[in-house]
């Protein structure tokens, strides 16, 4: 059974396009994980994280920004977006611009909440002075009696926010929102190949604004949830482009950050297009999940739209791309598929096979069979194995030792790596076989 975890003492940052939503949430989380830019409209979905302070921990959310005359699917979405996240708070904080004063977009915005009875803190943003800070009589009249200026950008008078918040938060149950022992799961892929489609069909809910506009997400996106009694945090992320693709600061904020959640995830689903095949994008961030070590699974999506054989695709991801070969690969249609729950399982697989253990006597018998083909090759005379040991799990680690690691070639460690797959299931996880030189032993004189 799927269920997403609750979110206690939750704080949403509400308020109109680019006065500065996004740079408080950065400052009040303590770190950069929302993208901040001049341009409008960058946030786009809900962006939580967790806050610590005076020994009390709150979740935090983060909004697009609310603009009732704009037009279009993207701002229905954003208002979609920011009203799901009301309803999920217990307390708000509405932002507004304190060089402009009350707007009459921000008047629109109160009135919007006023009907779901929540409270309310009003955050008068960019007062980069004491002047400024203390100048607050026009925004008494918006109708909210607690109100605290800040300057996010400076972190002027944020800890004063931070009392207030705190104490008007109910912390009979404690924020659990980024549970430290889930399961980390990055969905990952090229733009507009359904990775948040993929989310919202298994969270059943449109958690993420989905559009076929590429690089709708921009944001790195967790969201606490539970599979099969599994704790997991599913972490969405925009897709990534090549360097010479990537223009504009977001974009390039948004690829690092999808190389920023690749290494923070345990298991990495990699989102491909049956309709356009394996392209060199996709190459580039097989080999990111690859040097980073990371369990994978490859779920082809779009499969409705052409007559794919998944024993065709496996093939070709060996002939194309024949180090991420161990991922499990499925093929899919998140548009038409009632579930997804095949996915999760295999992530689950996936982890689970990276945790083995292997007996060092069932090492010694794989090693032997190693030794008795590598002996059979005239060439490799020069060649002695000595002893092979598992020395680490997630990412499976295996050291070799030889008389001399420069008469070891590249097809050696995989023919090891192969042996190694064929005694065991390690489907799912990757395997490093490093190389040690075996040192001589020194004889000790009494």
């Amino acid at each position: 059974m799927n269920k997403q975890m609750g979110k206690n003492n939750l704080v949403a940052i509400i308020g109109r396009p680019n006065v500065g939503k996004s740079c408080l949430f950065n400052r009040l989380v303590g770190y950069r994980q929302v993208i901040v830019d001049q341009q409008e409209g960058i946030t786009r979905d809900r962006v939580y994280a967790s806050v610590d302070w005076d020994r009390r921990d709150f979740a935090i959310v983060d909004t697009g920004g609310i603009c009732f005359s704009a037009q279009g699917n993207i701002n229905f979405c954003i208002l979609s977006q920011a009203k799901q996240a009301v309803e999920e708070a217990e307390l708000l904080l509405l932002v507004v611009d304190s060089k402009i004063g009350p707007v009459a977009a921000d008047l629109e915005i109160i009135e919007f909440l006023r009907p779901f009875k929540k409270k309310i803190i009003l955050v008068p943003n960019k007062a980069d002075n004491s002047l400024e800070l203390n100048s607050l009589s026009e925004f008494y009249e918006m109708g909210i009696e607690a109100i605290v200026a800040v300057s996010a950008l400076h972190g002027l008078n944020i800890d004063d926010l931070l009392d207030l918040v705190i104490s008007k938060l109910d912390f009979k149950e404690k924020a659990n929102l980024e549970e430290k022992l889930g399961l980390k799961v990055a969905i990952i892929g090229r733009p507009n190949v359904g990775k948040s489609s993929f989310l919202n069909k298994i969270l059943k809910q449109d958690r993420m604004i989905v559009d076929d506009f590429a690089g709708t997400t921009r944001d790195a996106v967790d969201t606490a949830f539970i599979f099969n009694e599994q704790e997991m945090i599913l972490i969405d992320t925009a897709g990534i482009r090549r360097a010479k693709k990537t223009y504009r600061g977001i974009d390039i904020y948004s690829s690092s950050r999808t190389i920023s959640a690749v290494k923070r995830a345990d298991v990495c689903v990699l989102l491909l297009d049956a309709g356009t095949g394996i392209l060199r994008d996709d190459m580039q961030l097989f080999k990111l999940v690859k040097d980073q070590g990371k369990c994978c699974v490859i779920l082809i999506n779009k499969a409705d739209t052409v007559n794919l054989k998944l024993k065709n695709c496996l093939e070709t991801l060996n002939l194309k791309a024949y180090f991420i070969s161990f991922a499990f690969v499925g093929l899919c249609s998140v548009k038409f598929d009632k579930s997804m729950d095949f996915a999760l399982k295999f992530v689950q697989a996936a982890w689970e096979n990276s945790q083995r253990k292997i007996s060092q006597q069932q090492l010694n018998k794989i090693l032997k069979n190693i030794i008795t083909n590598v002996k059979g090759k005239s060439s490799r005379e020069n060649l002695k194995l000595h002893y092979l040991t598992q020395v680490r799990r997630n990412p499976q680690t295996f050291v070799l030792i030889v008389n001399n690691p420069a008469f070891v070639k590249t097809s050696d460690l995989r023919y090891v790596e192969r042996e190694l797959r064929k005694n065991d299931n390690f489907q799912g996880a990757p395997i490093k076989v490093l190389l040690k030189r075996k040192t001589k032993q020194k004889n000790v004189k009494n």
